[in-house]
């Protein structure tokens, strides 16, 4: 991360980290229909790099925020796992949800809250 930073910045470092993170999960996730929920592999993936991509922007943030420390990634990474699960699965919640739609709504909810850690920085940078 530090190379990274040093080199093309927050968002390109994130971008980069995301890429790589969600390739070192493919294998799994094309392995194991129940990992996805079901969800078709063609119908999973754009969804599941979007949404690593996004919790990447996030992730690196709290390492910001963090001085640097794994620490909170850990946790953060940890409290994803566990809760997203459950949050965004269909069949947890009574609606006429898809399991795409709830892989849909977790990729947007982590661009939505990368985009706004990055202004957020951005505007302590101007300031």
């Amino acid at each position: 991360m530090p190379r990274l930073l040093e080199h093309g910045g927050e968002a390109r470092a994130s971008l980069i980290i995301g890429i790589v993170w969600a390739l070192w999960h493919l294998p799994i996730m094309a392995m194991f229909a129940d990992w996805r929920d079901g969800i078709p592999f063609r119908a999973y993936l754009p969804l599941y790099i979007a949404g690593v991509i996004g919790l990447s922007f996030v992730m690196s943030r709290v390492w910001l925020i963090g001085g640097g420390s794994l620490i909170p990634c850990i946790w953060l990474h940890g409290l994803v796992n566990a809760v997203g699960g459950i949050a965004f699965n269909h069949s947890v919640w009574t609606s006429r949800w898809s399991a795409e739609a709830g892989t849909g709504h977790f990729a947007i909810a982590t661009a939505l809250t990368a985009a706004f850690l990055l202004w957020i920085a951005h505007r302590e940078r101007q300031s």
